[in-house]
């Protein structure tokens, strides 16, 4: 029998443990806004179990003095028949009335007898339920007071729960923007960076392989050409504009492309004449 005891106590022990354990493992994965309205929920339950306790011994206590007041109030009316009783008994003449009244005395005075020791107790019962009613009226006020502040301790609990909540959902936004590869799906600030710079450099090489050395040797010997002879054409204008142009400019020559320009001065003297052909001579 012992051993039967003893095993189921330990399997009982086992299953609360096993219950603590999961109802932690709950609460630890609970939403904070949920434990906070159970805990709540939990604080206005007992109070409002205390204020029906409390409502329960005002209440034995309004009952006892109704029941005192009513003893009393027999006491009282027991006291006037025995009065009246006593009176017509001294009074009467008769002897077997007088006997009576004498019985109807000894009735009232022994209910008088049985009733003082129960109107005493009832007043010890009144004061004692004046007294819990007292406590509980102290209990309940302390109650309203630590309800209170647990309001308040769960509002400043919600303000600093959302705040964990806003900085933890920043602190995701911020994982998110990162450079590392991102998932696949959506793009990563440096998954567009690379995207970017393969675009640039593809073209880039494209430039390249496009680009011609002689073709933009040519255009810089146009422009540059383009440029003395516009130079050369606003010099004159200015020159005949001004008087000091005699005679007419000079075309400037340009050299094309394929042209070589000789710079070196040329000397008239050493310059051999070309002799005209004369088919007569022959």
């Amino acid at each position: 029998m012992a051993k039967r005891d003893g095993a189921a106590a330990a399997a009982k022990k086992k299953w609360y443990q096993f219950w603590v354990a999961k109802n932690m493992q709950i609460d630890a994965n609970a939403d904070p806004e949920v434990l906070l309205r159970q805990a709540m929920g939990n604080a206005q339950d007992q109070s409002r179990k205390l204020e029906l306790a409390a409502a329960d011994v005002m209440a034995n206590q309004q009952l006892a003095v109704m029941k005192l007041t009513e003893m009393m109030k027999e006491e009282d009316k027991i006291e006037a028949k025995l009065e009246a009783a006593v009176a017509l008994m001294d009074a009467e003449q008769n002897p077997a009335k007088r006997q009576q009244l004498e019985q109807a005395v000894i009735t009232l005075s022994t209910s008088l007898d049985r009733l003082a020791p129960q109107i005493e107790q009832q007043q010890t019962f009144v004061e004692k339920a004046a007294a819990a009613v007292d406590q509980v009226k102290g209990a309940v006020a302390a109650n309203q007071r630590e309800l209170a502040a647990a309001g308040a301790t769960q509002q400043e609990l919600k303000a600093a729960n959302a705040q964990a909540a806003a900085q933890e959902s920043l602190n995701n936004a911020m994982a998110s923007i990162n450079d590392t590869v991102g998932d696949g799906i959506t793009p990563t600030l440096a998954s567009v960076r690379d995207s970017i710079n393969t675009r640039y450099a593809k073209a880039t090489a494209i430039t390249q392989l496009r680009h011609d050395p002689a073709k933009d040797a040519m255009a810089a010997i146009d422009a540059a050409a383009e440029t003395g002879s516009a130079s050369a054409r606003i010099a004159a204008i200015r020159a005949k504009n001004n008087g000091e142009l005699s005679a007419p400019a000079a075309p400037l020559a340009i050299a094309s492309a394929t042209d070589v320009v000789d710079t070196t001065a040329v000397d008239e003297t050493n310059v051999t004449p070309i002799r005209r052909f004369d088919p007569t001579a022959l």
